[in-house]
């Protein structure tokens, strides 16, 4: 559990960004803030609340993150799709949308976040990804992913 409660600097996995801590799938230098690493996160450490429901130091990792989520989830609709990430780098691109994969994956990730914890905010956001889940938003969403994959270079 100490990784969570540590920076990234200091060799932990949290960045703590002004929506609160923050798990990342990827740890950089400059915070990645991947949604899917983040929710991936929280479900390891709800397994460990499950297993060891006595446990503070884990209960409180769980609620932190879980309510960072909630703040920072309105960060990741882009209006028409989701966001893979929040990274800021000055090298990477500003808007970086899911890929339809992902898109999906929040989706369920969501659902499964809210049957979990009965947060309607992680309904309300699964069900507004879904609707945003349709071929004229895709096009849209791969005519960005396109200038972000070329902007880093991997086109």
């Amino acid at each position: 559990l100490v990784p969570f409660t540590l920076p990234v600097s200091e060799g932990g996995v949290s960045s703590f960004t002004e929506y609160g801590a923050f798990y990342e799938e990827y740890t950089a230098e400059v915070p990645t803030l991947v949604l899917n690493g983040m929710i991936f996160a929280l479900c390891g450490v709800c397994d460990f609340v499950r297993v060891f429901p006595e446990n503070e130091t884990v209960r409180k990792i769980f609620d932190d993150g879980i309510e960072t989520l909630e703040n920072i989830l309105p960060q990741y609709d882009l209006g028409f799709w989701s966001r893979y990430n929040l990274c800021d780098a000055e090298w990477y691109p500003e808007i970086d949308p899911a890929t339809i994969g992902y898109q999906r994956l929040h989706i369920t990730q969501l659902i499964m976040l809210h049957k979990l914890t009965g947060k309607d905010i992680f309904k309300k956001y699964a069900e507004k990804f879904r609707r945003q889940d349709n071929i004229f938003n895709a096009a849209r969403m791969y005519f960005l992913k396109y200038k972000a994959l070329k902007k880093i270079g991997r086109i």
